[in-house]
């Protein structure tokens, strides 16, 4: 993939240099005539001033090089959106499931281990003795239609056993199990490899129990490993061409991923050429000491052979690499070492002097470092201009140059045949844009307007939900809390078992019909739930009797009396019990949280349910949150395209005021606070007053209080700045679907200026557009809006009035109350839609009664609307809500 150009001549070059130094000296006596002739004759910088279409490009995801002769603007194309639905949703990833697979001839234990996908898998270690070897593993039960196509995929790791790992479609009947369709094989050490098996219904004609056979072999002690399994449907179309596909194409097109998934927040990061970073951005290592004199020129001085500089842990994205370095004359070498995890121990390591050297690496590395120093001397050294390329050749020095084209939306389309796909786009005004087909959407209480119960019959119920949307049709996908879908049922009125669905459409639109299992709701066989009891589940709750005759929670509510209601957050069922109750007044109204419960143990996943479906009509829908500005360098630069980037995500790092080290993403008791939105793969750049920042911080990895993979550390107070703004930007660990974006990149000089016109004819457009809006608002500012106030609390005087209002995207508290109830958990008021955070916020405020007594509370949002006293037995006297901001749900 490579953007041609002809390199211009040094003739032609001095020609015009010396035009353009005449024309500065003369500047009243130059004729723009006098370039016309050279230009003309040299065919070259002719080319170069054509008008030339522009060159279209298609990035797949992973990382491709592109060769290019000059600077120039990367052009979105669009962006076509896809949806996978995994049949057992969650269920193949060991991060979220509670025990292992059934195993046989062996034991089985989930482990945190490095996977794909994830942070655990599970270990299945055989247990036959020595003179009886055979096969051993682990099997999972299926209940699928046989009259589909599918594909299913795994992770699997053969660690010891002589024989080839696979997974297989087998029958499974009392005398043992029987294989209908099997994977590839996986030898002995290649680490955890993708494996598939294409499945049409000629293979479901088994009459018995249809599973996943998970196969090794060998004797005690021989082991594999699985790391996440999935199972999707797909057309006969496609079940017939991955019959011509090659296995890598098969891997990118199905690759694991949870539940339903779209196309979400996809990103294209151009590194352009140099892979290494500035030495600002690179570490000393040891107590090496580092005098930086410019970005790429260091002094180093080291008191031990094991003192170096450097970057390590960058993931392997080539198999070739180029490693060349200016030592200024000193002694100093470069070590490149191959890894095959994050932060392990090199399994190999390649000592590089000043002639540089081009590096093969191994097929089971995974992560390089590249490092400065001598280990065999220690002293001062210099280290100048290094660079790290794909391939074999020594390029010219040059610094890195990192760009970014990313966007946060959602692209969907139909989860089995790809049609009527969601499209992004760059629109007349340089914005993106979503031309946008399916509608998403969360089914909590906010987003529908009431409930009905329509039907009681054994075992299950069924409920009409109002939706606020009304342009439903029936081209639709429902997710339970567990991440399975249920089952779309158009003929069936009522509908005739649990976990079933229908979706009204025009006259009817915005009706969903479905049913719930009393197993999972709480209510008996002959209870009919009021509405907020209806609300209650969708917000992750179970009701139970709590009068003593249910301790386990696993049973269901029967009374007659009303007596003795209680709820069980969902996510809390060990496989058992049903661990915490919650402790507030009446029926629940808000999510389970540390504050509402008795005990908050998180035993399997919950997530809202989800319903995606097609809508009547189309809509174009602006993107909010997103990064533009991606270029190619002259010469190599390296794009990765992926999917699951945050971009700028503001948090509140914890800082410990006992040791004064400072921690971001930390799930460690008292500091979770500090957590971001979703679980981290890899942090990208974090911004302190909006600038860069990366330096301040250790990348922790793989750390046991990481909620993800990775968390952030800042060790002692002298880079720590309370009155900071600190945003985030990070990949989502969680699963996601990458495509493929489209792109046009300016074939010549030309073309490249014509671009960089476009884009500054936009960005002043643009910034008019944000200065008039300004000068709205300044001459408009919001109004303060006076809440409601419960619990008896009421405002201090006439200069103290409680108010909140929307500043941009926040929202802001002012004022003082007194005279309420001052224990944690009272109710202060209630915040409406569009005032509401996107997730509980918890601030410190403080309370006073008279002069001299004060005592500091917490005081907690929800995202549906209720602010009240999180933590802390406060004053009555005054309740201060100055200072308190959050981010709003807009």
């Amino acid at each position: 993939m490579s953007i041609k150009g002809d390199v211009l001549p040094g003739g032609i070059n001095q020609e015009i240099q010396g035009v353009t130094t005449q024309t500065r000296a003369h500047p009243d006596d130059f004729n723009p005539n006098v370039l016309k002739p050279l230009l003309d004759n040299d065919v070259t910088m002719s080319k170069q001033l054509e008008t030339l279409p522009s060159e279209a490009l298609t990035f797949r995801p992973g990382y491709q090089i592109v060769e290019s002769e000059h600077d120039a603007p990367f052009r979105l194309g669009d962006i076509i959106g896809r949806t996978l639905v995994n049949q057992i949703g969650k269920d193949g990833n060991y991060d979220y499931r509670t025990s292992p697979l059934f195993t046989f001839f062996g034991t089985g234990e989930i482990i945190t281990t490095s996977v794909p996908t994830g942070t655990k898998a599970q270990k299945i270690v055989c247990n036959r003795t020595a003179d009886s070897p055979g096969h051993f593993g682990a099997r999972y039960e299926l209940n699928i239609d046989r009259s589909k196509h599918y594909v299913a995929v795994a992770y699997l790791d053969n660690i010891s056993c002589d024989k080839p790992v696979y997974f297989s479609l087998a029958e499974w009947k009392a005398d043992g199990y029987y294989t209908i369709r099997k994977s590839g094989n996986l030898s002995k050490g290649n680490g955890m490899q993708y494996r598939y098996i294409d499945i049409s219904p000629s293979h479901l004609s088994a009459e018995e129990s249809l599973i996943f056979y998970f196969r090794g072999e060998g004797t005690a002690g021989a082991e594999f490993r699985i790391g996440v399994f999935a199972l999707y449907e797909i057309t006969q179309a496609e079940y017939e061409a991955i019959g011509s596909m090659k296995f890598a194409q098969v891997a990118e097109k199905y690759p694991y991923v949870d539940s339903l998934t779209n196309v979400t927040n996809p990103y294209a990061i151009v590194t352009g050429g140099n892979l290494l970073p500035s030495f600002y951005h690179m570490g000393a290592v040891n107590g090496a000491i580092v005098d930086i004199r410019s970005d790429y020129d260091i002094d180093l001085m080291t008191n031990s052979t094991i003192q170096f500089v450097g970057l390590g842990n960058m993931k392997v994205k080539h198999k070739t690499y180029r490693v060349d370095f200016d030592p200024m004359g000193s002694d100093v070498r470069c070590y490149f070492n191959e890894q095959t995890e994050y932060d392990a121990t090199p399994i190999r390591q390649h000592e590089i002097d000043e002639s540089g050297a081009t590096i093969e690496i191994g097929d089971d590395t995974k992560y390089i470092g590249v490092f400065f120093g001598n280990m065999s001397a220690t002293g001062s050294f210099k280290v100048k201009n290094p660079m790290l390329v794909p391939g074999t050749d020594p390029k010219p020095f040059f610094p890195q140059q990192r760009s970014k084209l990313a966007f946060e939306t959602e692209l969907a389309a139909h989860p089995v045949d790809g049609s009527n796909p969601d499209t992004l786009f760059m629109g007349d005004d340089g914005l993106p844009y979503v031309l946008e087909k399916w509608k998403k959407v969360t089914l909590e209480p906010s987003n529908f307007d009431n409930t009905t119960t329509n039907d009681q019959p054994d075992g299950f119920k069924q409920f009409s939900i109002e939706l606020k949307q009304k342009n439903t049709t029936n081209h639709v996908a429902l997710i339970k809390f567990d991440g399975t879908q249920l089952t779309h049922d158009t003929i069936s009125a009522p509908l005739v078992k649990p976990d079933s669905f229908n979706v009204g459409s025009g006259s009817l639109g915005g009706y969903v019909w479905m049913t719930i299992a009393n197993s999972d709701s709480g209510w008996g066989k002959d209870y009919e739930p009021s509405q907020d009891e209806i609300k209650a589940y969708f917000l992750g709750w179970k009701m139970y009797d709590i009068s003593g005759v249910d301790p386990t929670a696993i049973g269901t509510y029967n009374r007659t009396d009303g007596l003795h209601k209680g709820w069980t957050p969902l996510q809390s069922f060990d496989g058992t019990t049903y661990e915490g109750g919650y402790t507030g007044s009446g029926t629940p109204s808000t999510f389970p949280n540390t504050s509402n419960t008795t005990y908050y143990q998180l035993n399997r996943t919950w997530q809202p349910y989800r319903l995606q479906y097609l809508k009547a009509k189309p809509t174009v829908e602006p993107v909010r949150n997103y990064e533009l500005g991606a270029k190619f360098s002259a010469g190599s630069n390296m794009v990765e395209v992926g999917s699951g980037i945050v971009l700028r995500e503001k948090v509140i790092p914890f800082h410990s005021p006992i040791n004064g080290n400072t921690v971001i993403n930390s799930t460690y008791p008292g500091e979770e606070s500090s957590k971001v939105k979703h679980k981290v793969s890899e942090f990208l750049g974090i911004y302190k007053n909006s600038l860069l920042d990366n330096a301040s911080w250790s990348f922790e990895a793989n750390h046991p209080y990481a909620y993800g993979k990775q968390r952030l550390y800042m060790y002692g107070g002298a880079e720590y700045d309370p009155t900071a703004v600190c945003h985030i930007t990070y990949t989502m660990l969680d699963p996601t679907l990458a495509a493929p974006i489209s792109s046009t990149v300016a074939a010549n000089l030309r073309g490249t200026v014509s671009d960089l016109v476009q884009g500054v004819g936009d960005v002043q457009r643009r910034l008019s557009v944000v200065e008039n809006q300004k000068a709205e608002k300044d001459m408009n500012p919001p109004q303060w809006i006076t809440p409601t106030l419960l619990s008896g609390w009421g405002s201090l005087g006439p200069h103290f009035e409680a108010g909140y209002r929307k500043e941009n995207e926040l929202v802001r508290f002012r004022g003082r109350v007194k005279g309420g109830t001052a224990t944690s958990g009272t109710l202060l008021f209630k915040l409406p839609a569009g005032y509401r955070p996107k997730r509980f916020v918890k601030q410190v405020s403080f309370t006073s009664q008279g002069a001299q007594n004060t005592a500091l509370i917490s005081i907690g949002v929800h995202p549906t609307g209720e602010v009240y006293l999180y933590y802390g037995e406060g004053l009555n006297g005054s309740l201060f809500l100055d200072g308190i901001s959050f981010p709003i749900d807009s």
